[in-house]
């Protein structure tokens, strides 16, 4: 039997900037994606478009949003540049409270794609969140993970 393609799914919050672009990148590479959004489907620029297939948490709080994004992944792949912070931040907190694996990449010095294949494989990640800084689905390295990531294995 052959392989299955890393990752089955993409979870993402569904909030402005790269959460949105998370579940953009995969629609475009033909990965399933869904997720937990606030009560409301809030999010900062209004309420979340429905074309984005999320499911909405019993809450307007963002936190709790996270953590079961959190929860019902396998694991937790952040991509960032500089500190993380606000959002970010919390979702490695959140991974680290429930034991979930988390792989952080710095985008300045990322990985070679095998560095993160490894991770996936080690860890039987399948489904996972990937929450990056705001506004990195603008830079090409960004992309480019997301291709060599969905690149069967």
């Amino acid at each position: 039997m052959a392989s299955p393609r890393y990752p089955e799914k993409v979870v993402s919050g569904g909030q402005t900037g790269a959460d949105r672009a998370a579940l953009d990148v995969a629609l475009m590479l033909g990965i399933p994606r869904g997720g937990w959004c606030p009560k409301g489907r809030l999010a900062e620029d209004g309420v979340i478009p429905p074309y984005y297939p999320l499911r909405e948490s019993d809450s307007r709080d963002y936190a709790y949003r996270t953590r079961l994004n959190v929860r019902d992944s396998d694991g937790t792949l952040i991509l960032h540049r500089g500190v993380l912070n606000g959002g970010t931040a919390l979702t490695l907190r959140c991974a680290r409270d429930l034991g979930r694996p988390v792989f952080v990449v710095d985008l300045e010095h990322p990985p070679e794609l095998n560095t993160v294949h490894a991770w996936l494989r080690r860890h039987h990640i399948w489904v996972f969140i990937a929450p990056t800084t705001k506004y990195l689905h603008l830079q090409p390295s960004c992309v480019r993970l997301w291709q060599g990531i969905e690149t069967p294995l």
